[in-house]
């Protein structure tokens, strides 16, 4: 598992703001993140079919943008961002959110 420093910033700016409902520390935020990835919450069809590339987690107002290998036992979280909208939540993994998202990683 690898949470490069700038999501620990942005993590540490969430919780600094008060954005978060249900966390206010940024290491049980990063305890949040490792064990939910740690279960591998990827469905049946993408394991079988080894489709690694760029997924997200909609958790606690916010997306957790993360790539996986094609094993699903490498994890690396990309960026982290306030998520209060639900129709963005509704939009994970779509064509709109993954051009949004290749355009935030590439700032």
């Amino acid at each position: 598992m690898n949470i490069n420093p700038g999501v620990i910033k942005e993590i540490e700016e969430l919780v600094s703001k008060g954005k978060l409902e249900f966390y206010d520390k940024k290491e049980d935020v990063v305890e949040l993140i490792v064990e939910v990835l740690k279960q591998n919450p990827h469905s049946k069809s993408a394991i079988e079919g080894k489709r690694s590339g760029i997924f997200a987690l909609a958790l606690d107002n916010m997306e957790v943008i993360y790539k996986v290998n094609t094993s699903f036992n490498e994890f690396e979280v990309l960026k982290v961002i306030e998520c209060k909208d639900e129709t963005r939540i509704q939009k994970l993994r779509t064509k709109e959110w993954v051009e949004d998202v290749q355009s935030l990683l590439s700032k």
